[in-house]
Parts: C-alpha cells; sequence; structure tokens
C-alpha cells in the first residue's frame, strides 16, 4: 500500500492526529499518515515554495518520495501537476490519499486523479484521508475518512449505467463491496444489499438474453417480486450506517425502473404480462439493446397471432409462424388500400407488422452477412414504430 500527501507553505501547528484508536502528534500531516497507516511507499506532493520551506524539516523525520509540481497558475500547468503525479504512481497499487494540507482546487484535482488511475493504473484507494485541524477538541485532531464521498460517485456512475445501458454489473459489485465493508467494521449488519445487487444483476441477465419464458426457479416473475419489496427493506439497512444515507435517494431511481415489469406474473401469456413484454421491450430501446428489442417485438407478435388463432403459444409455435409465412405470401402489403380493407382483420395487421421487421430482423440477427445489408439508422428509425404497434395490438384486437 502506498500513501499520497499534499505539503503546502502553510504555517503548520503541532497537533496530535488520531485515527480509530492510533495517534502522532506532527504539524506535518504527512509525517501522521506515515506512523499511523504504515505504508510501504509515501509520496509527497510538493511545489516549489513547499519545498523551500518544509523539505527539509520533513525529510529529517521520515522517509518519503517527492513528487514535484508547480504552482498550477494557468490551465496548462494545472495539466503538468495532474501528469506529474499520475506518472509517479505504479500501477495496481492500493492507495491512501491525503488532502489535509491541499491548496485552494488541489482537493478537488487529487479526486479526479483518483477517479482517472483507477480506470488508467488499476488502482484501488484504501481511504481518502482528512486531517480536519479546524475540528479539534484538546488539542486532539480527529481524523475524517472522506472515502465514502468517492464511493458516492462511483454508485451515482453505476446507478446511471444502469439506467442508461441496462448493465448491473458494477451497481452489483458495489453494493457487495458496501455490504462486506460495513460489516467488517460494526455489529449493526447489512443484510439486504448484497443478495439486492445478486438479484438485479440477475434479473438484467435475464433480460440481456431474452429469458422471458422460463420454467427454472427463480422466474422472472419472481425476481422482480423479489427486487420491489427489497428496495423498502434495503432503504431500513442503509440508516444503520449514516454514511450510507445519501445513497438510499438512488433506490428511487432504480425502483422506477423496475416498477414496469412489476405486474409480469409467471403465467407470462396472460393480458398482464403481454403489457409487461411492452415495457421490455421499451426498455431494450432505450437502453441501445436493439437486437433484443427486435427479437422481443417479433416473438410478440407469434404470440398474438397464437392467442388469436386459439393455438397454444408454446407448443404450437411453429403451426403458428408456418401461418404467417402463409398470409405474407397471400398479401399485398405494397398496396395501401388493403391496409383499410383489413384494418378490422387482426391477423392482417400482425402478419403486416411481422413482414414489415422481418427482412430487418433477418439482417440483424444473420450480422449483415449479405449483400446490401441495411444501415444502422434503418433499425434505429423502425424501432421507434415498435411499441405504438404492441399497444395497438393489445388495445384493439387482443382478449
Amino acid at each position: 500500500m502506498i500513501a499520497i500527501s499534499f505539503l503546502g507553505t502553510g504555517d503548520y501547528t503541532e497537533t496530535e492526529y488520531r485515527h480509530e484508536g492510533k495517534s502522532f502528534k506532527t504539524e506535518f500531516f504527512p509525517e501522521a499518515v506515515y506512523h499511523i497507516f504504515n505504508p510501504e511507499d509515501l509520496y509527497v506532493i510538493l511545489t516549489p515554495q513547499a519545498y523551500n520551506k518544509h523539505y527539509d524539516n520533513l525529510s529529517k523525520r521520515i522517509k518519503f518520495n517527492e513528487i514535484n509540481i508547480n504552482t498550477g497558475k494557468n490551465e496548462d500547468e494545472l495539466w503538468d501537476m495532474f501528469n506529474s503525479v499520475v506518472n509517479a504512481i505504479p500501477e495496481n497499487s492500493e492507495i491512501i490519499f491525503d488532502v489535509t494540507h491541499g491548496f485552494r482546487s488541489q482537493p478537488l484535482f487529487a479526486l479526479a486523479i483518483i477517479i482517472f488511475l483507477k480506470t488508467v493504473k488499476n488502482i484501488k484507494v484504501y481511504k481518502i484521508l482528512y486531517g480536519a485541524f479546524e475540528a479539534k477538541t484538546d488539542d486532539i485532531t480527529p481524523i475524517f475518512d472522506l472515502t465514502p464521498f468517492l464511493n458516492l460517485i462511483e454508485w451515482t456512475g453505476a446507478v446511471n449505467e444502469f439506467i442508461k445501458y441496462g448493465n448491473a454489473n458494477n451497481l452489483r459489485d458495489i453494493l457487495s463491496n458496501i455490504q462486506d465493508s460495513h460489516n467488517k467494521s460494526n455489529e449493526d449488519k447489512l443484510t439486504v444489499a448484497k443478495n439486492f445487487g445478486n438479484n438485479l444483476g440477475d434479473f438484467l441477465e435475464r433480460l440481456s438474453f431474452l429469458r422471458i419464458h422460463s420454467i427454472s426457479k427463480p422466474t422472472l416473475s419472481d425476481l422482480i417480486n423479489n427486487l420491489s419489496k427489497s428496495i423498502s427493506l434495503i432503504e431500513k439497512d442503509f440508516e444503520k450506517d449514516k454514511s450510507l444515507e445519501p445513497f438510499m435517494s438512488l433506490f428511487s431511481l432504480i425502483n422506477s425502473k423496475i416498477e414496469p415489469f412489476g405486474s409480469l406474473t409467471n403465467k407470462i401469456f396472460d393480458i398482464e404480462s403481454l403489457k409487461v413484454q411492452v415495457n421490455i421491450v421499451k426498455w431494450y430501446i432505450n437502453s441501445n439493446q436493439y437486437q433484443q428489442a427486435f427479437t422481443l417485438y417479433r416473438e410478440f407478435l407469434v404470440t398474438s397471432f397464437c392467442i388469436k388463432s386459439s393455438l397454444d403459444p408454446i407448443n404450437d409455435r411453429d403451426i403458428a409462424e408456418n401461418n404467417i409465412h402463409t398470409f405474407i405470401k397471400k398479401y399485398d402489403f405494397k398496396n395501401s388500400e388493403n391496409a383499410d380493407i383489413h384494418k378490422n382483420n387482426v391477423h392482417y395487421v400482425i402478419v403486416k407488422y411481422f413482414n414489415d421487421i422481418l427482412e430487418l430482423r433477418n439482417d440483424m440477427n444473420h450480422a449483415s452477412m449479405r449483400e446490401n445489408p441495411n444501415p444502422v439508422k434503418s433499425f434505429v428509425n423502425k424501432s421507434k414504430n415498435l411499441i405504438p404497434e404492441m399497444n395497438n395490438i393489445i388495445e384493439n384486437y387482443l382478449y
């Protein structure tokens, strides 16, 4: 583990820094970090002015690696500072980042470095520290752990990834880490977070692979019900830790994305479950999962044809598809007059919708391995019709 500290030009006052039963008396917080946290290496970030004022004194007390930066008087110098720190930190490091003696914009600068290094150099953040001299009592200065604020940034990003792209992998990992980290140092254990993350991840994996109909337990419907129940439980769970309270407001966003699936039942061909399938297709489109959207839309049309033909939606599916292709040969869909003539014919409407996406869907599922494949815009434009067409069938033709 390595530690990174700032050293400024202030006239620092000696105080006893304390953290979780350990303490050290010094005017230099990097020295307190060195003795309280025992890093394998300590890096101290210094401007020329800080070097001239404090380097000799600090270097006589502890061993550290210096990272020399400029004063950051303009944007170019700020980027030079950024690069100096980033280049000095080894890959795959576990780090403590101390912002106590950071000057002006340097704490924000440090946060940007941390987020950047986590991606570029795969660092792991053990703690972000602040020696709160202004909060001292009887010459005891507490050391604040600011790491939860970094966690909040990562958590917000994970929720955003879930909402925009339908991916809950990071969210699942973060919830697992939150529960494990809390339970290591608290008697009042978290019990719901990890299970919620696993269920959410399982649910989205089922959607990703179009596992709408499943006879295995838990079914997709079971997972949705479990998630809905867990939302209120996890909010109570997080009340056990003050640092987790801000996270709770993000659960309303998660819940708003789960709610449209709430009426899905294990009878996936009843009207309520078909309505949920509309919401699933909408989810696919909104999260740019167009192939899944077109695939489920096609299967929705086959299911609708089965229902209106008194065919079993599972066992008679091949019969329905053969009939659909027979109808495609029968009707001239290019003739606009036919649309008016057959507008009340449910089989005509379903088969027309099916025919409209047949070529696009085949092009997509066969990876454009054909002459004159469709441009991406064709799929995006057609996707705008899927939801209105599904709603039209449900509202005007089924049941």
